[in-house]
C-alpha cells in the first residue's frame, strides 16, 4: 500500500500488530492498494513500550517547540527536531496532557536511503492508533516536502476553469470565506486550510495540492497555480498586482517549517524564491461577497 501526496508516492509499512485496526481510513482517498510505479519514500510504523530520551550531544543541531499557541488542538505536547551527520534527522514528540491514545512518538528520517521510521508509545487500552495525529503528520510533511521541491502553506486555493488561485493570510482573515465565494461561482475548492505548493522545474510551473485532513473525508485534487493573493479584510473590494522580491519573503511567512538551521534555511529560501518566480502575486482587500470574483477577473489575475 502507498500514500500519494502532491505526486509523492510514500509506501506505508506497518508492524504485524492487530492494534493497527482499520488504519486506511486515516488517509481516506489518498491511500492506494498495491505497489507504486515509483516509490519516492518508505515509511515504517511500529509500536514501542518506551522511548529513551534523546541525547542532543549526539546531534549537530536541535530545536524545540510545543502546542502553546496552536489553535483547536485539545491536548498539549512538546516536540524536538535534531539533525545529525548525513542529514539524518530525528523528531521527538511527547504528549503532556489530554491525548486519547498516545504517550509519545519518535520519527527517524534517513533521506539518503529514502526511509522514515516511526515508533509510537500507546496508552495501554488503545487499539486504533491514528497515523495523522497532530503534530506528527505536519512535522513529517515539513521535514520531507522541501526535498521534493515542495512547501506546506497555510492557505486556501481554488480551481477556476483550470486557473489556480491561492489565498493566504493570518488565521481569521477569510481564506475559507474566499474559497466558499469562488465555489458559489462554480470554482472547485482544492482545500480551504492547508496546501502543498510543488515546483515542477522542467516547466517552471507550480502546482497546488490538497493534503489528507483529519476532519473530513477527502479525495486528491490539484491545479496549476497562476496567482497568489495576500488577502485582507477591507471596506471595499480592491485588487492589484505585486512585483518584486519581497513577495518571496511574504510567501515564506505563511509556510510551515519548524527548523531554523542555517544550512537548511539557505536551501528552503532558494526553493521559496524559485516558486515565487513561477507565479504572479496580488494584494487583495475584499468584502465577503461575490463581487470580489468579478474584481479579480477584471484585473486579469
Amino acid at each position: 500500500m502507498y500514500l500519494s501526496v502532491a505526486g509523492i508516492n510514500i509506501t506505508i509499512s506497518l508492524s504485524n500488530d492487530e492494534r493497527w485496526g482499520a488504519f486506511r481510513k486515516d488517509f481516506h482517498g489518498f491511500m492506494h492498494n498495491g505497489d507504486a510505479a515509483r516509490e519516492d519514500l518508505r515509511v515504517q510504523y511500529r509500536f514501542e513500550d518506551v522511548l529513551s530520551d534523546i541525547k542532543e550531544t549526539d546531534y549537530t543541531w536541535c530545536c524545540n517547540g510545543s502546542s502553546e499557541g496552536v489553535p483547536d488542538v485539545p491536548y498539549t505536547y512538546t516536540w524536538k527536531v535534531c539533525i545529525g551527520e548525513g542529514e539524518k534527522e530525528v523528531v521527538d514528540i511527547k504528549y503532556i496532557e489530554g491525548h486519547p491514545f498516545l504517550q509519545s512518538v519518535r520519527m527517524w528520517i534517513d533521506p539518503q536511503n529514502k526511509r522514515v521510521d516511526i515508533a509510537m508509545v500507546l496508552l495501554s487500552d488503545v487499539n486504533q492508533p491514528d497515523l495523522m495525529v497532530m503534530p506528527l503528520f505536519m512535522l513529517f510533511l515539513s521535514r520531507i516536502l522541501w526535498r521534493f521541491d515542495a512547501i506546506l502553506i497555510h492557505s486556501s486555493a481554488i480551481s477556476d476553469q483550470g486557473h489556480g488561485r491561492l489565498f493566504t493570510a493570518l488565521s481569521g482573515t477569510g481564506k475559507s470565506t474566499m474559497a466558499g465565494i469562488w465555489e458559489r461561482r462554480g470554482a472547485t475548492i482544492i482545500n480551504d486550510d492547508m496546501l502543498i505548493m510543488r515546483l515542477h522545474r522542467p516547466t517552471n510551473k507550480t502546482w497546488v495540492f490538497n493534503i489528507p485532513m483529519p476532519y473530513y473525508l477527502d479525495t486528491q485534487r490539484s491545479v496549476c497555480l497562476d496567482t497568489v493573493f495576500f488577502i485582507r479584510q477591507c471596506k471595499r473590494n480592491e485588487v492589484g498586482e505585486l512585483k518584486g522580491a519581497v513577495n518571496a519573503m511574504k510567501l515564506m511567512s505563511h509556510t510551515a517549517h519548524q527548523t531554523f538551521q542555517p544550512e537548511y534555511l539557505k536551501v528552503y529560501l532558494k526553493l521559496v524564491a524559485d516558486i515565487a518566480r513561477s507565479v504572479r502575486f496580488a494584494d487583495c482587500g475584499f468584502l465577503p461577497d461575490e463581487r470580489i470574483v468579478d474584481e479579480i477577473h477584471n484585473a486579469g489575475l
